[in-house]
C-alpha cells in the first residue's frame, strides 16, 4: 500500500505535531480553524466519527483486550453495479496474537484496515489501549455511489485519529487494495462529524473550536 499521507495537527495550541507514521508535516491554515456556539446533533453522536446514513460499528479497547469483537452485516452496492451484496464490518482481536484486525469484505474480497491507525494503538504490538475506541464505518462523502471506509481511533477526550479509503470489495484480484485518501491525527480532537459540505468537522476537547478537514487530501 502507499504511504499514508498524515496531516497532524494540534487544535488547542494550533501547534504542529509530527506523526509517527509519516516524517511530512502538513500545517492547517488558520481560516480553517472555526469557532462555534451552536454544534450540529450528529456532533454529539458517541461515536469517534459521526454521519447520517453511515454504517458503522465501535468498540472499546478495553472489551478488545478480552477478546470480545463487533461485527455488522450490512447490504451494499455500487452505481454501475445493481447487484446487492452482503458486507461485514469488523473488529477483533487476533486469534494468536497481541494486534487487532479491522476488517472489510464480501463473499468477493475484502482488505484489513489496520494500516490506517498508529497512534491511537499500542506502540510494540499495535495492539488496543485501555481507555480507547476503535470505529470502522462506511460513508458516501461525494454521493458518486461508492462508499469510503472511515478508520478511527481515539480516547474521546484529547486524542482523535482519522482515515479514510477507498474499497471495492467487488473486485478481485492483486491489484484490489485499499486506496488511502486522508489520514488526520488530531490532538486535542474530541469527536468527528460530518457537515453540509460532506467535510470532517473535528470538536476539540473544549468544546467550543471546530476544525475542517476535506475528507480527501490535495
Amino acid at each position: 500500500m502507499k504511504k499514508i499521507l498524515i496531516i497532524s495537527l494540534l487544535l488547542f495550541t494550533l501547534c504542529g505535531c509530527n506523526a509517527k507514521a509519516d516524517n511530512r508535516e502538513s500545517e492547517v491554515k488558520q481560516s480553517e480553524i472555526k469557532q462555534s456556539n451552536s454544534i450540529p446533533l450528529a456532533a454529539t453522536g458517541k461515536y469517534l466519527f459521526n454521519a447520517d446514513k453511515m454504517e458503522t460499528v465501535e468498540i472499546s479497547g478495553d472489551a478488545l483486550l478480552k477478546r470480545r469483537k463487533v461485527e455488522m452485516s450490512i447490504k451494499d452496492t455500487w452505481k454501475k453495479e445493481k447487484k446487492w451484496e452482503d458486507i461485514t464490518l469488523e473488529i477483533k482481536r487476533d486469534k494468536y496474537g497481541l494486534s487487532i484486525s479491522m476488517n472489510f469484505f464480501s463473499d468477493s474480497s475484502g482488505a484489513d484496515f489496520l494500516s490506517g491507525l498508529g497512534e491511537t494503538l499500542d506502540e510494540w504490538s499495535a495492539g488496543p489501549k485501555k481507555g480507547f475506541y476503535y470505529q470502522l464505518a462506511v460513508y458516501d462523502f461525494n454521493r458518486d455511489g461508492k462508499k469510503e471506509i472511515i478508520v478511527a481511533g481515539g480516547n474521546k477526550q484529547d486524542i482523535l485519529e482519522l482515515s479514510v479509503f477507498q474499497f471495492n470489495p467487488k473486485q478481485t484480484g492483486g491489484r484490489n487494495n485499499p486506496k488511502s485518501l486522508a489520514y488526520h491525527v488530531i490532538k486535542g480532537g474530541y469527536k468527528s462529524y460530518v457537515n453540509e459540505k460532506n467535510d470532517i468537522c473535528v470538536i476539540d476537547n473544549s468544546g467550543n473550536n471546530v476544525a475542517v478537514y476535506p475528507y480527501k487530501d490535495n
